[in-house]
């Protein structure tokens, strides 16, 4: 009877692949729970615990590349920008599921060859995602082709974090607001370089300014609660 999509792109998708009439088609964005999204439920000593364990340092910015370790999530072409970064005060962390053992080994190897072992680490699947961003100081979403939604995005919102993104997919819904600094031309690695370099050197007020305003797009458009309620509602429709 109707068919719920969890993104304008996706929308677009179904009708073109599978010739549907779009008034059964039905947008219901992906949400995320900002009760565990939340700065305020972390604390200081259990993030820097978990910094010291995992040797990252305290002394740099870091840039968050979240997303399952695999070839289309786009980590290997990140080392790419990663290698033409002069600012040294920066360091990488890869995290996401690392069940894909021979993509794993080609990016220790990539990370290894370009000699950026100093500057980078991959950590795997990992359960406090809100302890993560939290440290990160910039997050990255790099993808060789556009995500259904890609909650990451949203999920850094949540958490008030800086991003840069590739302006496709579901992403695009989520990033159309914001200002040219966290939207990239798909795949093209010059801009995102620059983007990142220009991230780096945003001053703490300019910073707060700009994700208190990520936080509220949040709040209005992509939380959990949002989700539930709009699907409760369209099954109480039929």
């Amino acid at each position: 009877d109707k068919i719920i999509a969890i993104s304008e792109y996706v929308k677009k998708s179904i009708i073109k692949i599978y010739n549907i009439e779009p008034k059964k088609i039905t947008v219901i964005h992906r949400g995320v729970d900002l009760n565990f999204f939340n700065s305020n439920n972390l604390k200081d000593k259990d993030i820097i615990n978990f910094m010291r364990k995992n040797f990252i340092p305290f002394d740099k910015k870091i840039i968050l590349f979240p997303g399952r370790l695999t070839e289309w999530k786009g980590q290997l072409q990140f080392i790419e920008i990663l290698k033409r970064i002069k600012n040294k005060d920066i360091f990488c962390i890869f995290v996401g599921d690392n069940k894909n053992i021979n993509y794993l080994k080609k990016l220790n190897k990539k990370i290894y060859e370009n000699n950026l072992e100093h500057m980078c680490k991959i950590l795997g699947n990992q359960k406090n995602m809100p302890l993560i961003y939290k440290f990160s100081h910039i997050v990255v979403s790099a993808p060789l082709k556009g995500e259904g939604f890609g909650r990451t995005i949203a999920e850094a919102m949540a958490m008030k974090r800086l991003i840069i993104a590739y302006d496709f997919g579901g992403v695009k819904e989520q990033i159309q607001d914001l200002p040219a600094i966290n939207r990239v031309s798909p795949l093209n690695q010059d801009e995102l370089l620059n983007k990142i370099v220009q991230c780096i050197e945003i001053n703490d007020s300019e910073y707060i300014n700009l994700t208190n305003k990520y936080y509220n797009i949040v709040l209005n458009k992509f939380t959990t609660k949002n989700m539930i309620d709009k699907t409760i509602e369209l099954y109480q429709s039929l």
